[in-house]
């Protein structure tokens, strides 16, 4: 039998190794300690065993490899071939998480947008968060004023954490090579590809998931770069508290807008909230006490209509309550923008809004629309 390595030298005929050790086994002797502990800790954290490749549902894993392969493969190693699909797997989480950090990195160096004509840098606030945490973990504060990180200290922290995604994904390609050669039976054109599927799909809300942080850290660079355009045009203080204000009752009236169409989004995909679906299964004890049957199904039928039309009433009840809340949080935006524009009019006219402001202010109003819809995705899905 062919020597097998540190990593692919388990065996469930005899032993079954824990999830903990496994990553003992993957990562002590192998790879390589970072200098910076949160990195470290950090990718550690994104690189653990996912519960579809546990050993509590290696069975299940089994099952759905023999279903997608033909019987002369049947008598490989299962648990040599979980153990390699582990390393796919966080090869795949690697390649997502290294998008998302080249995503900061882009971000804090002014080369997210394309057309950025400014040399505009906007360091995520979880890159300092991170750092302060490093520092000092005992001391953290959530407050990013209070972060005391400089733009250096951001590029330094992004590097290294980029360098240990390649130093990582380096040697879990080494470990995968190893494998797949010692591997009795195995083939790039059949083995791999189904692993490769099979991975994709159990990942897809993992990889969504991904997607959506990097549109995030978009939509908070381009509304920060929008401030910092305000900024250049040297507003009173007075007109930075006056759309400081306008913006949050935007932000205000659409959130709510969109929240009354989350409620109508459930009712028409026959969904209910969670305080809801547990009125519908919350059978009194007292009926199932019953012996009589005819008298117990009665009674069942009259508590699955009592509770069908109060779970009706109650999201005509939610709906309206929010439809309320979205027309006064849009009454109040619009005497707002209104009563701004109307003062606008009767200010000397050095004291007015300059037109770079004025185009500023309506580009942000829109801004706001299209990042609160971003925030609502479910919303958005059937248009």
């Amino acid at each position: 039998m062919v020597e097998e390595s540190k990593f692919s030298s388990i065996q469930t005929t005899e032993y079954d190794m824990t999830d903990d050790e496994l990553l003992e086994c993957c990562y002590s002797a192998n790879l390589m300690t970072p200098d910076n502990k949160s990195i470290s800790t950090h990718i550690n954290n994104i690189l653990q065993i996912p519960d579809y490749l546990s050993m509590k549902n290696k069975k299940i894993f089994e099952d759905i490899f023999h279903q997608k392969i033909d019987d002369s493969k049947s008598s490989m190693n299962m648990e040599e071939l979980r153990l390699m699909t582990i390393l796919m797997h966080q090869l795949n989480v690697l390649n997502l998480d290294k998008s998302l950090w080249n995503h900061y990195f882009k971000s804090g160096t002014s080369t997210l947008l394309t057309t950025n004509e400014t040399n505009f840098k906007v360091w995520p606030l979880k890159i300092k968060t991170m750092i302060q945490y490093a520092q000092c973990p005992t001391r953290i504060n959530n407050d990013s004023n209070q972060i005391l990180v400089n733009d250096n200290m951001c590029l330094k922290y992004v590097n290294e954490y980029l360098q240990e995604l390649n130093i990582k994904q380096q040697q879990l390609q080494e470990q995968l090579l190893l494998k797949q050669k010692q591997m009795y039976g195995y083939t790039n054109t059949t083995i791999e590809n189904i692993l490769h599927t099979f991975i994709q799909e159990q990942n897809q809300n993992l990889r969504l998931q991904y997607e959506y942080d990097m549109k995030l850290v978009e939509f908070d660079y381009r509304e920060q770069l929008l401030v910092h355009k305000f900024q250049q045009e040297n507003p009173t203080q007075q007109q930075l508290e006056l759309i400081k204000h306008l913006f949050h009752l935007k932000y205000d009236y659409e959130t709510a807008r969109q929240d009354v169409l989350w409620a109508e989004q459930y009712i028409n995909n026959n969904k209910l909230p969670e305080i809801l679906r547990r009125v519908e299964s919350s059978l009194p004890s007292s009926i199932h006490l019953i012996i009589d049957t005819d008298l117990h199904h009665q009674l069942c039928e009259r508590h699955r209509k009592i509770t069908r039309n109060y779970r009706v009433e109650m999201m005509k009840i939610i709906i309206d309550t929010m439809k309320v809340k979205s027309e006064e949080s849009q009454k109040l935006f619009d005497d707002k923008l209104a009563n701004m524009w109307h003062d606008q009019h009767l200010l000397p006219i050095e004291q007015r809004f300059n037109q770079t402001m004025i185009d500023i202010i309506h580009d942000h109003l829109l801004f706001i629309t299209k990042k609160i819809e971003f925030l609502y995705p479910d919303n958005n899905v059937t248009k």
